[in-house]
Order: C-alpha cells, then sequence, then structure tokens
C-alpha cells in the first residue's frame, strides 16, 4: 500500500485519539492496520478462496477433500481426490480411489472440476 494512505490513517487514528485504548503511537496502528489489509489481499487471491466461493457440488463434479487440519493449503498430504456420487443437504457422497464412498461435510470439499452443462 502506499505511503499517502498510511499517513493519512495515522492521521485520522490520531484525528479520533484512536491511539488511547492501547497507548500505541498512532503510526504504528497505521501500519498494523495496512499489514492487515495487505494480507488480505493475499488471501483473497488465493485459488482456495475462489474455489469455496463456488456453488455446492453436484453428481459428477470432480471435488478434493480437504480436512480442518490442512488449514486451507489444498497440497496438505491429507488432502484427497475424488468424485461426487450423490448430494443430500447436509452431507455429500464422495468416491474416493481408496474403498466405497464416502460421507463428507460439504464445506470440506472443494469443486475441481464441475460437470455442470453451460
Amino acid at each position: 500500500m502506499n505511503t499517502e494512505f498510511r499517513e493519512r490513517l495515522a492521521r485520522a487514528i490520531n484525528c479520533f485519539s484512536m491511539e488511547n485504548g492501547s497507548n500505541t503511537p498512532d503510526f504504528v496502528l497505521a501500519q498494523f492496520l495496512v499489514d492487515c489489509l495487505c494480507a488480505f489481499d493475499k488471501a483473497a487471491q488465493h485459488p482456495e478462496t475462489r474455489w469455496r466461493a463456488a456453488a455446492a457440488a453436484k453428481a459428477g463434479d470432480r471435488v478434493r477433500y480437504m480436512p480442518n487440519h490442512a488449514h486451507g493449503d489444498i497440497g496438505h498430504p491429507d488432502c484427497e481426490d475424488g468424485v461426487v456420487v450423490t448430494v443430500r443437504e447436509a452431507i455429500t457422497f464422495v468416491q474416493f480411489a481408496t474403498g466405497g464412498p464416502k460421507a463428507c461435510t460439504p464445506s470440506d470439499l472443494v469443486v475441481t472440476q464441475s460437470m455442470r452443462m453451460s
């Protein structure tokens, strides 16, 4: 982010005495907020974020199961690719290479290839 934005933010923090609660200099708080915005921008551009925003998986879609302990890392060794077999309201059954269909929570699935008609 540019220097002018950070400086104006520091002035606004000072103008409204927002630094008083923590007794932290306004320029330190301004830099912290700029760093937060930069981190959010980076997270919002991550492919996994865009995939999660996609519509729910449908039968025939290729998906990747991403457990919570993977913390959004789509390359985590515990992630597994499969194909959606059945979709229920709160559960999606996915056929993985290992064994029969498994019940998955829809929020743990990332659609990697949709079989929907355009």
